[in-house]
């Protein structure tokens, strides 16, 4: 697992798409940062500066069986 510091307005879902290209893999973020949503109160616009655990492509659940309607398409 790797880490990455977020930038001021950051969303999950554009998180997703600096790191693998898509927005698929925002569920796979969201469990490698229970604690950190937990702690922030499930923020959908972080904070800058916030350390987020980033899982390895290879272990991370990419499903769209967990993306919201609109985002089914991708």
């Amino acid at each position: 697992m790797t880490t990455y510091k977020t930038q001021e307005g950051d969303r999950w879902d554009t998180i997703s798409f600096r790191i693998w290209g898509h927005c698929l893999g925002m569920p796979a973020l969201w469990e490698a940062n229970q604690a950190l949503l937990k702690e922030l109160n499930y923020p959908d616009i972080l904070p800058g500066g916030i350390d987020i655990q980033v899982p390895d492509t290879q272990s991370a659940e990419i499903s769209t069986d967990t993306l919201p309607p609109w985002k089914e398409s991708l």
